[in-house]
């Protein structure tokens, strides 16, 4: 006899920590976090009655910090219940750069950067070669101009920044970062087009860190779920966009390159927005997101703290922590991203999947759900 019992659709909790929109470069914030939790009934008994957990209230006492401690140790929060991703801000300024306008570029005259890794080749060099072979000053001005272009856009912005560009250029040698700056002196055309947009969400991690998440959890659940997500501006900006991304009735297929493949569509039903002083596991997230963000900033900043080191022990952080962050490799094989390119262009490929089911893409502003 078939059950007449309906199967409730799970739900995954999503909370956020660091987030400065579109200002990357702000000192006291270096890093965003997005954790994401699967929801459990256990939840419930971790919260207190009439009380609400919030990592920035409890990490203020001894008894606090021991209990965000047990948390993050409890089995609700094991590392296949959990997932989390870290932006280094500073580091994405870089791949913006070489994303929005080198590879852009490279993409016009038939070239695929996103191959053999070398966006992340490229991103890396110039991320930690810069300060050397242009300066520091030169290289952090570089940065803080190109932000400057897409948050302000205007004729006098743009100037700002590729005359910085010049200038880099003048001081490079071959020997140090003058092709690669050359290249990026080629691409105003590009820059301008990207400012008459008006549209600063092409730097906001919040973006490409849902994104992640919502695909490593199509891939772990192979199932429909549905994101209950905290009150944030920039998911709810694009929550049409995102919700084009998802399917409950097709399969997904595998899409990417090399190790950076995933699942697509998103097998979700759709994104709910609440409140944690009703959701205990938006609260759950929120410890797991201001955890992550306490070791992800004392990492950026360089600095050692004890509580840091505590949290770094947990088993919440033992396997589920996948951040998104600098580092030195630059070769293909280092890299892990020495196999074949695929036949289709996955940007595309995603592209015309939202622009087929929306009749087109909505403009900046009118992607937000009334």
């Amino acid at each position: 006899m078939q059950s007449n019992v309906l199967k409730r659709i799970p739900r995954v909790a999503f909370d956020e920590s660091g987030n400065t929109g579109a200002n990357l470069l702000d000192l006291g914030q270096p890093v965003f976090v997005l954790a994401s939790v699967l929801e459990q009934s256990e939840a419930a008994a971790l919260i207190p009655e009439n009380g609400e957990l919030r990592f920035k209230k409890l990490i203020k006492s001894a008894e606090g910090r021991n209990r965000i401690i047990r948390i993050l140790n409890d089995p609700i929060l094991a590392p296949d219940r959990a997932f989390v991703t870290a932006f280094h801000k500073r580091y994405m300024v870089v791949t913006k750069i070489v994303d929005l306008l080198i590879e852009t570029f490279a993409h016009e005259i038939g070239h695929d950067l996103y191959a053999q890794g070398e966006n992340i080749a490229l991103t890396n060099l110039l991320y930690f070669a810069g300060p050397t072979f242009i300066g520091r000053t030169r290289f952090d001005k570089l940065l803080a101009s190109f932000v400057e272009m897409l948050r302000r856009p205007s004729f006098a912005a743009t100037d700002r920044f590729y005359g910085i560009v010049e200038s880099a250029f003048a001081a490079s040698t071959e020997d140090g970062l003058r092709p690669q700056l050359g290249i990026l002196r080629a691409t105003r055309h590009i820059a301008e087009d990207l400012t008459a947009a008006k549209d600063d969400s092409a730097l906001d991690p919040a973006i490409p860190a849902f994104f992640l998440l919502a695909a490593e959890w199509t891939t772990r659940l192979a199932s429909p779920f549905t994101v209950l997500h905290d009150e944030s501006k920039p998911p709810k900006n694009e929550q049409i966009i995102l919700e084009a991304m998802m399917s409950t009735s097709e399969p997904p297929q595998t899409i990417g390159y090399d190790r950076r493949t995933h699942p697509f569509p998103l097998a979700a039903t759709g994104i709910v927005f609440g409140s944690s002083k009703v959701e205990p596991m938006l609260q759950v997230a929120d410890i797991l997101a201001g955890s992550a963000a306490l070791v992800s900033r004392c990492r950026a900043q360089g600095k050692s703290e004890r509580f840091a080191e505590e949290i770094m022990k947990t088993d919440a952080l033992s396997g589920a922590y996948a951040p998104v962050w600098p580092h030195f490799a630059i070769d293909p094989e280092e890299m892990g991203t020495n196999a074949p390119a695929p036949r289709a262009d996955p940007h595309q490929l995603v592209g015309d999947y939202i622009a087929n089911r929306l009749g087109g893409i909505p403009p900046v502003g009118q992607r937000r759900k009334s």
